[in-house]
C-alpha cells in the first residue's frame, strides 16, 4: 500500500497527497515584485549555443534551484563573461521550457549567492563566480562547523534539543547498567583492567549472537567483532572495500556521521535517491550498476536517519538479488532496528545473505547506553579484513562497558528496557508530528516513521533550513539542517527533528517558537 507525506492546507487541516506533487507557492517573496518581467530583448548571451533547447540537470531538487545550477555553468563555460547582462527572464524561459516565475526564483538564489546583481528596469547582471575548490573548501567548513555546533547546542543543558539522534537519558535505564557494571567488575577482579582485545569481549559476543534471533539471523559468537560503536564498525567495512578514491553508492538523505566519515576516508560517493516510507529507490540503484562499477554500497533498511523510512522484506529481497547478482557488497546500518513502535522487529537484509557478502554494523548507543561506545559488526566473508584494519587502528575495545552491557543482556534485562522504550518513543513521535502539523505553515510535509527516533520535515520551498538553523540556535533551539544529510549538499528545505526527549512544555514552547521562525523565513527570505 502506498503511503503518502501528510501536508498542512491552507484550511489548516492536513491531507495526504502524491508525494511528487508540488504545492503551489501561497506568496512570492515580497522583493521578487520589484523586478520587471518584460526587460527589452536585447541580444541573448545564449545564442552561441546555436539554439539548441538545453537540459536541466537531473536531481530531486526543486526547478529553481536545478535552473540556477544549469546558469552556473554556463558561466563556468565562459559563455557569459563579468559584466555582462544574464538572459531576459523570458529567454531563459523559452530555453529551458520553464516558466517566468521560475527564472525569476532561480535569478533571486543566485542574486543571493553573490554571482549576479538587479539592476533597476535594466535585468540582472554577471558579478562573478568563485573558484570551484573554493566553494568546496566552504562547503566542507561549513559541514565541520554544523555538526561541531549541532553536537555542542545539543548537549547543553540551556538548549532545547530536537536534533541529537538518541533517546534522552531519562529513558536509558542508567541506574541497572551501573549495577551491571559493577557486578561484571567485581567478578572480573583485575582482568577488567585489562585490554579488550579483538574480537572482543567474549560474553558480549555471546549476546549479540543470542539476540540476532531476533531479526532473523541464526549466528555464533565467532561471527561477531565488538567495535567502538557503529561508526567505527561503518567505517572498518568501508576501509575493508574501498581504496581512497573508490566509490561507494550510499542512500542519499544519510547521517550527518557517515558524510563526514567518507569524506574523510576519501571515499568517492554516488548517492541513490531514498524516500519515506519504502527507503531506497531500487530501481536508481538498478541503473547505475548497470553502466559503472562501483566496489560496495552503503544503507540502512531499517529506520534511515533521517527520514525514518523502513524497507519492505520485497523490497530487501530484491535488493539483496540485485547486488549478489553484480557481486556487489553492502555494508549494512541496523542501529535503530531495535526501536520498532510495534509488531515484530524488523529483519535485516544480512539474514537474507547467500553469498556472506552483507557486512551487519549495529551499536547499543540508541537503545542503552550513548557514553559506553559499544558496537559490533558481522562481516560475514570480510572477517579476516576488517580484524587487520581494527588491528592498525584501535585494535581494542573499552573493557568495563563491554562486560556491562553483556552483563545487561544475560539477566533479561533488555527486551524489559526496549519494551518500555519503544512505547516511549512512539507515544512522543505521535505528539511531535502533531505539534509540528499545527504550528509550522501551510505546505510543510512529512511521513510519520514507524520507528526510530528521527522526524523528516519537508518545509516549503522557500525556506532555507541552513539559516533556519542559525536562526533557531540564536533562540536556545537545536535542530538538524538538511543539506547536513547530503554528501552533495542537497534537501534545502527539509530538517530532521527528533523525539528522543519526553515531551513537555517547554519542549511544545520551543516547537511553537521554531514554527514562527520557519513562517518568517518564508515571507522575508532571512531570519530576525
Amino acid at each position: 500500500m502506498q503511503i503518502e507525506p501528510i501536508v498542512k492546507s491552507s484550511e489548516g487541516n492536513t491531507h495526504a497527497i502524491a508525494f511528487n506533487q508540488t504545492i503551489p507557492i501561497c506568496d512570492i517573496l515580497p522583493r521578487w515584485r520589484d523586478f520587471r518581467i518584460d526587460v527589452l530583448e536585447e541580444e541573448d548571451p545564449l545564442d552561441i549555443i546555436h539554439g539548441e533547447t538545453l537540459p536541466l540537470p537531473q536531481s530531486h531538487e526543486p526547478l529553481y534551484r536545478r535552473l540556477a545550477a544549469a546558469v552556473e555553468e554556463l558561466i563556468r563555460r565562459g559563455c557569459l563573461r563579468i559584466g555582462d547582462r544574464m538572459p531576459s527572464l523570458r529567454s531563459l524561459s523559452r530555453r529551458y521550457g520553464v516558466s517566468i516565475p521560475t527564472v525569476t526564483q532561480a535569478y533571486v538564489l543566485l542574486e543571493t549567492r553573490g554571482i549576479v546583481e538587479a539592476r533597476t528596469r535594466s535585468g540582472f547582471y554577471l558579478r562573478g563566480l568563485r573558484p570551484s575548490s573554493q566553494r568546496k573548501d566552504d562547503q566542507r567548513q561549513n559541514a565541520d562547523s554544523f555538526l561541531v555546533t549541532l553536537l555542542r547546542d545539543a548537549t547543553r543543558p540551556d538548549f532545547v534539543s530536537f536534533g541529537l539522534s538518541a533517546p534522552s537519558p531519562r529513558l536509558l535505564p542508567s541506574l541497572k547498567l551501573s549495577r551491571a557494571l559493577g557486578a561484571a567488575a567485581r567478578r572480573a577482579g583485575s582482568k577488567a583492567m585489562e585490554y579488550d582485545l579483538i574480537p572482543g569481549n567474549l560474553n558480549l559476543r555471546q549476546q549479540v549472537a543470542k539476540r540476532s534471533v531476533e531479526w532473523g539471523g541464526i549466528l555464533g559468537p565467532e561471527d561477531v567483532i565488538i567495535t567502538n560503536g557503529a561508526t567505527e564498525a561503518l567505517a572498518l567495512c568501508v576501509r575493508a572495500i574501498c581504496s581512497p578514491g573508490d566509490t561507494l553508492a550510499v542512500e542519499s538523505p544519510m547521517s550527518p556521521a557517515v558524510v563526514l566519515m567518507l569524506r574523510e576516508l576519501g571515499i568517492q560517493a554516488l548517492e541513490i535517491s531514498s524516500y519515506p516510507p519504502n527507503g531506497l529507490v531500487i530501481a536508481e540503484l538498478g541503473r547505475l550498476l548497470s553502466m559503472r562499477r562501483i566496489q560496495g554500497l552503503l544503507i540502512t533498511p531499517n529506520f534511515n536517519n533521517p527520514t525514518g523510512s523502513l524497507m519492505p522484506e520485497r523490497n530487501k529481497k530484491a535488493l539483496v538479488e540485485l547486488c549478489a547478482f553484480h557481486n556487489i557488497p553492502i555494508i549494512e546500518d541496523d542501529i535503530h532496528g531495535d526501536l520498532v513502535f510495534e509488531g515484530k522487529r524488523p529483519m535485516t537484509l544480512k539474514t537474507l545473505d547467500r553469498k556472506d557478502s552483507i557486512m551487519l554494523c549495529s551499536s547499543f548507543s540508541k537503545t542503552l547506553a550513548p557514553s559506553y561506545r559499544v558496537g559490533y559488526v558481522v562481516p560475514g566473508k570480510f572477517y579476516r579484513d576488517i580484524i587487520d584494519r581494527k588491528a592498525m587502528s584501535t585494535l581494542s575495545n573499552a573493557t568495563l562497558p563491554a562486560m556491562a552491557i553483556a552483563e545487561f543482556l544475560a539477566t533479561g534485562g533488555y527486551d524489559y528496557h526496549l519494551r518500555g522504550l519503544r512505547r516511549a518513543l512512539a507515544e512522543q513521535m505521535q505528539i511531535l508530528t502533531e505539534a509540528v502539523l499545527k504550528y509550522f505553515p501551510i505546505g510543510t510535509k512529512l511521513i510519520p516513521p514507524k520507528g526510530g527516533t528521527a522526524l523528516w520535515v519537508e518545509l516549503p520551498e522557500e525556506v532555507d533550513s541552513h539559516i533556519l538553523f542559525h536562526a533557531a540556535s540564536q533562540e536556545k533551539i537545536c535542530i538538524a539542517p538538511g543539506n547536513a544529510f547530503s554528501i552533495s549538499r542537497n534537501y534545502r528545505n527539509f530538517i530532521r527533528l527528533t523525539c528522543g526527549h519526553p515531551w513537555n512544555d517547554l519542549y511544545k514552547s520551543a516547537l511553537i517558537r521554531l514554527g514562527e521562525i520557519v513562517e518568517h523565513i518564508l515571507y522575508t527570505g532571512r531570519a530576525r
